[in-house]
């Protein structure tokens, strides 16, 4: 077994690949794939983050301790369902109202261009 680490990879960035594996007497196999999203990198969370109620069912409040850049909600299929620019603000009440019952999947960026994922229930 041989493993590889590829370093110097950015976050929301395509890259194709390929596999090659060769045995003892020079037979080769190779497979293609192409991954997109964060690549494995750690994304810096956002310090200080408050989101209420949770769950929630018209309006759901976000709150840090700097500036807001973009909310993103997405259902459990990766489907961006709605999407909120707080322009800067430290408090932002989202309007969930109208989303369907279930588990939804929230981004939250601030100016600095850190990130945070957070599980929301609507009832």
């Amino acid at each position: 077994t041989t493993s590889a680490t590829i370093t110097g990879l950015n976050p929301n960035i395509t890259y194709n690949f390929t596999v090659t594996a060769v045995d003892g007497s020079n037979n080769e196999s190779s497979d293609s794939n192409t991954a997109t999203g964060t690549t494995g990198i750690d994304d810096e969370k956002i310090a200080r983050l408050r989101m209420y109620p949770n769950p929630a069912t018209n309006t759901l409040n976000i709150e840090i301790d700097g500036e807001l850049d973009d909310i993103e909600i997405y259902n459990l299929q990766g489907q961006l369902i709605r999407e909120f620019d707080p322009q800067g603000a430290s408090k932002y009440p989202a309007n969930i109202s109208g989303l369907a019952k279930g588990v939804y999947i929230v981004d939250i960026y601030n100016k600095k261009g850190q990130k945070s994922v957070v599980k929301l229930v609507v009832e």
